[in-house]
């Protein structure tokens, strides 16, 4: 090296420049995720992976948390149930199908991935578990039902087959059938190829629009939630459609009568209020008969035998408990989601009540495959013992309206706290002693509210740090302008 001042200053630089590349390249192989992903060597063959989401499915309304909870009778449902852990504090990060499953699937949350607009797709800087498990040697199947779902937002990214369904009033045996048909067809269950150990692993994810807000359909449909027959009459009773239809416009019906009353255009009353949520339960029991007759298939060709199965959901739905229908705010009625997962090395069920995050499940999917997870994940495995060690588990759940984008929620065991950074609205709620969170207790409270809402502010920031990190989402145009009519018919207006 020189002895120079002018050479030892040449060499100071190059030190500092080759300092700063190897930050470069630091942040380069963070940002490229998936090449992080590394295969762990497993002596046993990866469980096969069955993810289900039941879109718009409210917690307190699946079968696992109603009355007495996991039923003990017979049956494949009831089977899972009995063999699952259920989450008793799972919770979504935005009640908006498109983002929420986006989450769900690359670990992050909506604000660092970016996509909530039908003018986005998600970026290939963001990882999508999927991608990985096919990388890992896992066979990757999809089947859809909702607009939201489309390949071209980013979700095809990783399957060898992604199939997404027509639009209709009805789902669930549609999805089963077709489901069934590709696993036969592409050689996923035991019986087609001798045997599970001689056939590749399996990811199955499966979405079911069924408790959806329902489209008018004519003749067809004008209740907002709609049902076979046969389950709508033993739940509901007799039901008027025109009742859900505005008087002074017969074709305003179905969803688009449950905006008009968040827009001051109609009232309901006491009687209807109630049977529209009756409505919305009858459909859930005819989606919880399908997901029977899911489950019966997929044992019948093996695939249940060595499964993690995870049953959960994007979204709830609100009912006037904050003045409005359908979900856009990020009060517990739309945020807190079902969570059930049945471990394949661990059987047994229970309950958990630690808060967890829907984030949580593509960490928890990975684990299982003997793959680690990337420093861009904002959540931590679920896998029995895994949290333990983790330094990403936290205890708290984020999120945020669907939309106003400055307005976020943090819940913790007791406390809920609303905050919207633009308007000044805040919010505190006491869990315990008011888990529907319809009173504030901030001025009781004075000193959590501003601990959770310097929490809050820190979690923003984090998100926004983690998005600078990653290019954002692509400008692109996945829906036709039919896809956006018949996504208006169901509620999202601003398609």
């Amino acid at each position: 090296m020189s002895r120079h001042p002018r050479g030892r200053q040449r060499a100071g630089a190059l030190r500092r420049c080759r300092l700063r590349w190897r930050a470069a390249l630091l942040v380069a192989a963070l940002i490229a995720a998936p090449l992080a992903l590394s295969v762990a060597p497993r002596e046993r063959r990866p469980p096969d992976i069955i993810l289900i989401s039941l879109d718009t499915m409210r917690r307190d309304d699946f079968v696992a948390y109603r009355g007495e909870g996991v039923p003990a009778g017979g049956g494949e449902l009831a089977r899972l149930l009995q063999e699952s852990v259920v989450y008793d504090q799972a919770f979504a990060p935005v009640p908006f199908t498109l983002p929420s499953h986006l989450s769900m699937l690359t670990g992050v949350y909506p604000d660092v991935h970016g996509v909530d607009s039908a003018k986005e797709a998600l970026s290939p800087t963001v990882p999508l578990v999927q991608e990985a498990l096919r990388r890992a040697g896992y066979r990757t199947l999809g089947v859809v039902s909702n607009n939201w779902m489309e390949g071209e937002f980013g979700f095809a990214r990783g399957f060898d087959h992604y199939e997404s369904l027509p639009f209709a009033l009805m789902y669930s045996q549609t999805v089963n059938r077709r489901v069934l048909e590709l696993i036969d067809e592409k050689g996923g269950s035991a019986e087609s190829e001798g045997g599970a150990s001689d056939r590749p692993p399996l990811f199955l994810f499966l979405h079911y629009n069924d408790a959806h807000s329902d489209f008018y359909a004519g003749g067809q449909n004008k209740l907002p939630y709609h049902a076979p027959e046969s389950f709508r009459s033993s739940a509901v009773g007799p039901v008027d459609p025109d009742a859900y239809c505005l008087a002074d416009d017969p074709k305003v019906c179905a969803t688009d009568f449950l905006l008009a009353v968040n827009d001051g255009r109609t009232e309901v009353s006491s009687p209807l209020q109630e049977q529209i949520r009756a409505l919305y339960r009858s459909g859930i029991d005819y989606l919880e008969s399908d997901l029977e007759a899911l489950l019966e298939g997929l044992r019948q060709r093996g695939l249940l035998d060595n499964a993690l199965v995870i049953v959960t959901s994007d979204h709830g739905e609100e009912f006037l408990e904050h003045g409005e229908y359908i979900h856009s705010q990020p009060f517990v009625e739309n945020l807190a989601v079902p969570l059930t997962i049945r471990f394949p090395d661990q059987p047994g069920g229970g309950r958990e009540a630690a808060i967890v995050e829907t984030i949580d499940l593509t960490p928890t999917l990975l684990d299982y495959a003997g793959l680690s997870a990337n420093d861009l994940h904002q959540g931590a495995s679920l896998r029995p013992g895994a949290r333990e060690t983790s330094t990403k588990v936290r205890r708290t759940a984020f999120g945020r309206d669907k939309k106003l984008a400055s307005r976020f929620v943090l819940r913790t065991q007791r406390w809920s706290w609303l905050e919207d950074l633009q308007s000044g609205e805040r919010a505190l709620f006491d869990r315990r002693a008011d888990p529907a969170e319809s009173t504030d207790v901030r001025d009781l409270h004075p000193d959590q509210a501003e601990a959770l809402s310097q929490a809050l502010r820190r979690m923003v920031d984090a998100n926004q740090y983690l998005a600078r990190r990653l290019e954002g989402p692509l400008s692109a145009s996945p829906l036709t302008e039919e896809d956006r009519r018949r996504l208006r018919s169901i509620g999202y207006v601003d398609v």
